[in-house]
């Protein structure tokens, strides 16, 4: 058998353990990465904060605002009404448009700019859609 020179074995050696590296990755499953393509859904939302105040329109959740100093800031004069809440959101149904977590049905949305705004009790309660991008 024929002695290989220092710098052949070495890359043998090399080229062996990256064939090795890389097959215990493909067996592990490697390294797994999750990413939401688009706006997150009422049902990705619900799953990580199940008691969130969030309703749908248009394909799109909007979230309770509250607590966002810009948001409990700006002036909403000239609102439109846009919708009116048709339907309550019970765990495991399919969420769809129209549809709230905690604004009773019957309550009607206003826009103003960006920001979504309904009267509950007689106050004033403001949502932000929750738009990737």
């Amino acid at each position: 058998m024929k002695k290989l020179a220092l710098p052949a074995r070495r890359y043998c050696q090399l080229s062996g353990l990256l064939f090795l590296l890389l097959l215990l990755a493909g067996c592990s499953g490697g390294i797994q990465t999750s990413a939401t393509i688009g706006n997150p859904t009422a049902k990705d939302i619900l799953a990580e904060h199940p008691q969130t105040d969030l309703f749908q329109y248009n394909d799109t959740v909007y979230v309770n605002a509250e607590n966002i100093d810009w948001v409990k800031e700006t002036d909403l004069r000239g609102g439109v009404e846009t919708l009116t809440i048709a339907h309550s959101y019970i765990e495991g149904k399919p969420f769809q448009d129209s549809m709230a977590t905690k604004l009773p049905i019957g309550t009607v949305i206003y826009k103003s700019g960006q920001i979504f705004y309904a009267e509950v009790d007689g106050a004033e309660v403001r949502y932000l859609g929750m738009i990737e991008g």
